[in-house]
């Protein structure tokens, strides 16, 4: 039997962030940035994986070193659960984020909300968007944003790969 994807995200759930350096990690200081938990100019939302859809811990690593950002390259992962960011949002004022499920289809869509979704449906049926309840300025710093982000650097696992040219996730199990 088919496995249904829930749209509802319960707050243990645990959430995979691919990690890519230089953006998202010092290396000189073998440290995640707040970075990695803010969305880019103009956009309010970051992509998430729902580890309980994935097949394996290497298909995460597979599909993060997959995204391309700039010329940066995939180190690792950092795992957190749905209901830090609901912790985060306790430290904030004027902005707000929350984990809403974001199927992503074949054809690199979002899939309609009305529509099933499985486990094994193309695309990527497992992915989700921490959302910022307001777009990061352009062109200014994130400043109301970076009081979530910094909480959920506090809170995330941050998982470094030492074999990023593997396919397979030869680390401990991710889980925070």
């Amino acid at each position: 039997m088919r496995e249904v994807i829930s749209l509802d995200i319960g707050p243990d759930e645990l959430l995979i962030r691919g990690i890519v350096h230089p953006m998202f990690y010092s290396n000189s200081k073998g440290k995640l940035k707040r970075e990695a938990f803010i969305p880019p100019p103009q956009k309010r939302d970051v992509s998430l994986l729902r580890r309980r859809y994935c097949q394996s811990d290497s298909f995460c690593k597979k599909h993060c070193k997959s995204i391309r950002v700039g010329t940066s390259s995939y180190c690792g992962m950092a795992v957190f659960l749905a209901r830090h960011v609901s912790e985060s949002n306790d430290e904030s004022i004027n902005v707000a984020a929350s984990v809403k499920a974001t199927p992503i289809d074949e054809h690199n869509n979002y899939v309609d909300e009305g529509l099933t979704v499985y486990a094994d449906s193309l695309g990527l049926p497992m992915h989700a968007d921490l959302l910022y309840s307001v777009p990061v300025p352009q062109g200014v710093p994130a400043t109301l944003h970076r009081v979530i982000a910094d909480n959920l650097l506090k809170l995330a696992k941050y998982f470094h790969d030492l074999s990023p040219d593997s396919d397979q996730w030869e680390g401990d199990s991710l889980s925070v």
